[in-house]
């Protein structure tokens, strides 16, 4: 092995959408015909004529490019994300079978091996994984800040969609993708202001989802949500549809509704089970809740088409009241982080409660009208909160939390 050399890169991982249903029934020389003509649409997409890009189809369906980077020529550098613009734009118009993509730059080896020439670097397995988390954020094409950055022109199409880590990387990625009139569901005769309106919410959104420190924002869930559930709205005025990568991270903060240690160092937690294609919704409840209501429970509720709103996050600050004593019951509270501290009518500290369990239903189970306890926050705290209405709906819920009562308040077995 001779002549090795590093050079900064970025590198572009491909995949057709569909492939194994598209060739299901043709024959091998169907399917050979039918690849070789993708891959050569694809390739006049990606390369442009720029002769120094190297594709690769691969693997049937995929494909490699390395475009090579260079600080002096910032054209270069804009390369990768108008390919990647280009290849959406033709899938979006139906000139090129659907196609995801993900970017990533860095460092990448070089070395010459008898007659080929070989690649190395970490940068091949982020494109990938960006490349995969297109279908978990129903997205054509995810890329680094870099490539986000890197053509003033177009910058303000650019859109956050989260912070991950991939596997044998030290640090996360800050993830982008494009919003444009003709893309992401954007029609082409959308309104440029709105569209720039929408654009800056859900940034604001994600720079709290993730956090930006350079802007001296922490992770705040709470204010996230907020903010891209307005996105959301504006988006469907726009487009009539649901933004999904919106809809992604809200359903992330239903089910992680607050930021663990280990997101604020690698980011989001999204495992293979993560990839349902059942549809973006999957339950959203904390694994505790969902083995005190069991699996009978589980499946009867969640083939009810209103059981997702049976359970409504909220956040509370230190020292905010949450239960008053002498008011009317009118929902129970399951803590999903943080604790309370409860207090008789004469403000006796009774105890605290904490992460995993419930507040508010002693009064559903008795003959009582009236709270009798105050529950007041202790730390920040985070409950997903029952009604009354929803609660005395499903005897199923009655049962799961007369069970949960019952444990709590009887005494530990010598």
């Amino acid at each position: 092995m001779e002549k090795i050399f590093e050079r900064e890169a970025a590198t572009q991982i491909t995949d057709m959408v569909g492939y194994s249903l598209l060739t299901a029934t043709m024959s091998p020389s169907d399917i050979r015909d039918f690849i070789i003509k993708y891959h050569r649409k694809l390739k006049a997409l990606i390369c442009n004529l720029e002769s120094d890009v190297e594709f690769t189809p691969m693997a049937g369906d995929s494909s490699v490019s390395i475009y090579p980077l260079d600080e002096n020529n910032p054209e270069s550098i804009t390369r990768p994300l108008h390919a990647a613009i280009r290849v959406a734009e033709a899938s979006e118009a139906g000139e090129l079978l659907p196609t995801r993509l993900g970017i990533y730059s860095g460092s990448i080896l070089k070395a010459e091996f008898d007659e080929h020439t070989l690649s190395f670097g970490n940068t091949f397995a982020a494109a990938a994984r960006l490349e995969q988390l297109c279908n978990y954020f129903r997205t054509q094409l995810l890329i680094d800040r870099k490539i986000s950055e890197s053509d003033p022109a177009l910058t303000k199409y650019m859109v956050s969609v989260g912070k991950i880590t991939p596997k044998n990387f030290i640090h996360p990625i800050h993830v982008y993708t494009v919003y444009k009139p003709g893309l992401h569901g954007c029609p082409n005769d959308i309104s440029e202001d709105h569209l720039m309106e929408f654009i800056s919410i859900k940034n604001q959104a994600m720079d709290y989802f993730s956090g930006h420190g350079l802007k001296g924002i922490e992770c705040d869930f709470f204010q996230a949500r907020n903010l891209l559930l307005k996105a959301n709205n504006l988006y469907r005025k726009l487009t009539g549809l649901d933004d999904l990568p919106t809809k992604r991270i809200l359903d992330y903060i239903d089910q992680f509704p607050s930021p663990d240690d280990d997101f604020h160092k690698c980011g989001m937690h999204i495992t293979a089970a993560s990839f349902s294609n059942s549809g973006i919704a999957g339950h959203s409840l904390p694994e505790k809740l969902l083995k005190a209501i069991g699996y009978d429970v589980y499946k009867y509720l969640h083939d009810d088409d209103e059981w997702k709103d049976l359970f409504q996050l909220e956040w509370r600050k230190p020292g905010e009241k949450i239960i008053e004593a002498g008011e009317e019951p009118d929902s129970i509270f399951y803590i999903e982080s943080g604790s309370v501290m409860v207090k008789d009518e004469n403000n006796e500290v009774i105890g605290n409660l904490g992460k995993g369990e419930v507040f508010g239903e002693m009064t559903f189970f008795s003959n009582s009208i009236k709270r009798n306890a105050h529950v007041i926050a202790l730390t920040d705290l985070v409950v997903r909160k029952i009604s009354g209405d929803n609660f005395r709906k499903y005897p199923e819920l009655q049962r799961v939390f007369s069970d949960l009562t019952e444990r709590r308040i009887r005494p530990p077995m010598e």
